[in-house]
């Protein structure tokens, strides 16, 4: 019998879609976990254990040294920890490097050119260099990366709990929106409260609205939490902007079952997964032009709408007409839904299988 490709993966922590992703891995291959952190102080969530094997770099250290040379195929996707980047030299091949959109940030010169430096020796320490959608692709092309060696690898989320939604989660989902909304359009953000994530231009936006039966759902929890609730009550919108705290995944799907339309309107933000999961639930999307994921699936009045950073008349207009028209609404949530379905996570096996075969097909070292 033919044994499985050995992977092994690097990565920083834990995560619901990296969870997703790995699992769906490990069903297909001999797959093993190296984490850098146990878990992320400003994204707390509560995971069951993970049906794949996993292994801390600091707590672990014998043994991820004795399954690089173990791994058919090695993937890493963080280049932030000195011992990750010890160990890039001596990885197996085939390997690759996968990251999400660098930030282009303006930085000191000489700091620029130093961070341009190291990048380009990380990326060219692999064989495959793996960006998320093309906007990642582009940018790790002019920062070094060899344009032959570069391949979109999307992060991945679970399609099916949209096809699979039971009484109970409709139940649920209606008692959310009787407390919170009643028959109000609903805009849902989520992620940290951070300064970056720019709630305070949803906030805005909502203020701004002619339709005045909206509101703004805002899942999450961070440093900005105060100072958006002040804002809501400065702009006399208090009782609109609803803060639901921290939600876990599931609390999240129930959140996105009873909402009309996912709102982000974040300064840079490299590949949100929260704009992918709510495509795969069948809402439209109101995003900035510089989210990842917003350039990559975003189709402008199909299946939801790009607005400029910053721009909080755009995002208002936008919020608008999701609200003011109900069937085009429900038209555009069915075209975010099929735009998710065309990244099923086989597309992983599909990348993973392409980089093993490099093995056989070139002289690497």
């Amino acid at each position: 019998m033919k044994r499985k490709i050995r992977v092994l993966w690097f990565g920083v922590a834990r995560s619901p879609y990296n969870d997703f992703l790995f699992s769906r891995l490990s069903q297909k291959y001999d797959f093993v976990a190296i984490f850098q952190k146990i878990s992320i102080q400003t994204h707390p969530w509560k995971l069951e254990k993970p049906p794949y094997r996993e292994l801390y770099i600091r707590k672990h250290w014998p043994q991820v040294l004795s399954l690089i040379p173990w791994a058919d195929v090695t993937v890493m996707a963080a280049w932030n920890d000195p011992l990750y980047v010890a160990l890039i030299p001596f990885l197996k091949s085939p390997k690759a490097f996968w990251t999400d959109t660098p930030n282009p940030a303006k930085r000191p010169l000489l700091k620029r050119e130093l961070r341009k430096l190291v990048i380009s020796w990380v990326l060219n320490h692999f064989d495959q260099v793996w960006g998320t959608g093309k906007p990642g692709v582009e940018m790790l092309i002019r920062l070094g990366a060899k344009k032959e060696k570069t391949v979109e690898f999307p992060f991945f989320v679970d399609l099916e709990p949209f096809l699979q939604v039971t009484e109970q989660m409709k139940n649920e989902a209606k008692i959310l929106k009787e407390k919170w909304a009643k028959d109000q359009t609903v805009f849902l953000g989520a992620g940290q409260l951070a300064s970056k994530k720019r709630y305070g231009d949803a906030i805005r936006a909502l203020a701004l609205m002619k339709s005045q039966n909206s509101v703004l759902w805002l899942a999450g929890a961070g440093p900005e939490e105060q100072h958006l609730k002040n804002l809501a009550r400065i702009l006399g919108v208090s009782e609109r902007v609803v803060f639901m705290g921290w939600l876990q995944p599931r609390e999240m799907e129930i959140a996105f079952l009873a909402s009309d339309a996912l709102v982000h309107p974040a300064s840079f933000d490299p590949f949100p997964t929260v704009v992918l999961q709510a495509m795969a639930w069948g809402k439209p999307v109101i995003g900035t032009d510089v989210c990842g994921t917003v350039i990559d699936r975003v189709e402008e009045g199909i299946n939801g709408f790009i607005v400029p950073e910053g721009d909080i008349k755009a995002l208002a207009r936008a919020m608008d007409q999701i609200a003011s028209d109900p069937q085009k609404r429900t038209e555009m949530g069915k075209r975010a839904r099929q735009k998710a379905e065309l990244y099923p996570v086989d597309l992983a096996f599909e990348k993973i299988e392409n980089l093993y075969a490099l093995a056989k097909t070139s002289p690497l070292g």
